[in-house]
């Protein structure tokens, strides 16, 4: 009498948002990584590789508080190998149309939450220049952008606001891809606070195509999307972040033949203390490796090595960095340090 049947929709849901934006990599296999979000629904995928959306009814089910719901697609759920998931909170699945003012030229809808300056946009391509709206209140400083409807030449484009501190505005690198910065006129033209301005490049604009864009702005004490250079020293380079991280992603920019380097504080061998030495690759579909030595710091991160992915002397990297306990934010008091 008046039990429940165990099922995911009848468990407790934690004080935590519904997930928006799911990253989920096999940690033990040549897998690709699978990208879902709520704004195109549950099931449709995209995977860090140069082809198009798919629809799998055995992928990534629904979006819940904390988390989601999956079935038995290989790339997320196959028996007996470990899996990472990273997530983020957009606005619970709830797009709105572009709004006026924005600047913007062409019909988007986007998912926002702006105190975690983060937005989902979706548009489609026209070949000429165009902009869509981002939906936040200030210009992101990070961008994926992901053509959804070709097989082939689909990369996924990525624009950071200091890629060139003097020029950056035109280039672009790929996620897919372990290539340096690229300098063309028809990729990223313009990036204000009302809206995104994107050339003719097929990858991100072709005509007809459905194309989704996750945009980030900094957000004081819990994100930055910064640029350092490598000194090539095992007491390698430190870069202040103003928080602690918990995830985070680098990439060099001037040179080819780097990759996408991604670690964080709960797939470490050290149980979450440092050296976080456990690194997967946005670009590559291999397995978790054990790679040089990193500190996650209570004020940012420290290289313990040196090498091509993250501190070679001369190169130039660019990251992406999420606190582990915000130091600001909204409702929240100032965290003591770790």
């Amino acid at each position: 009498t008046d039990f429940l049947a165990l099922c995911q929709d009848n468990l407790p849901t934690p004080d935590k948002g519904v997930t928006s934006f799911s990253w989920i990599k096999n940690r033990d296999a040549a897998d690709d990584h699978a990208f879902y979000d709520s704004s195109r629904g549950p099931q449709k995928e995209w995977r860090n590789s140069e082809t198009s959306e798919t629809t799998l009814g055995d992928g990534l089910q629904k979006f819940l508080k904390g988390g989601f719901a999956i079935e038995d697609d290989d790339a997320i759920n196959t028996k007996s190998e470990s899996y990472v998931a990273w997530n983020w909170v957009g606005n619970a699945g709830t797009e709105v149309a572009n709004t006026a003012g924005s600047g913007a030229n062409v019909a988007t809808t986007v998912q926002v939450n702006d105190t975690a300056g983060f937005s989902i946009c979706r548009f489609t391509g026209t070949g000429s220049n165009l902009r869509f709206a981002h939906g936040q209140s200030a210009a992101p400083e990070w961008i994926f952008a992901k053509r959804l409807e070709n097989n082939t030449g689909a990369a996924t484009h990525v624009y950071h606001h200091n890629t060139n501190t003097t020029t950056g505005i035109n280039y672009y690198t790929h996620l897919n891809e372990p290539d340096a910065k690229v300098n063309v006129t028809n990729s990223w033209r313009a990036v204000t606070s009302g809206y995104v301005e994107l050339g003719t490049n097929s990858n991100t604009n072709a005509s007809g195509d459905d194309i989704v864009a996750y945009c980030w702005r900094g957000i004081p004490g819990f994100s930055k999307f910064g640029i350092y250079g490598g000194n090539g020293n095992t007491n390698g380079t430190f870069i202040h972040t103003g928080f602690k991280p918990s995830w985070l992603m680098v990439k060099c920019v001037s040179n080819a033949g780097t990759g996408w380097e991604i670690r964080d504080n709960k797939r470490s061998a050290s149980g979450g203390f440092n050296p976080i030495i456990n690194s997967l690759f946005a670009h590559a579909n291999q397995a978790e490796a054990t790679d040089d030595n990193c500190d996650f710091l209570s004020n940012g991160f420290k290289w313990r090595a040196s090498g091509d992915n993250r501190n070679t002397s001369g190169y130039t990297y660019i990251y992406m960095a999420f606190a582990e306990h915000p130091f600001l934010g909204d409702g929240t008091n100032p965290c003591t340090a770790r």
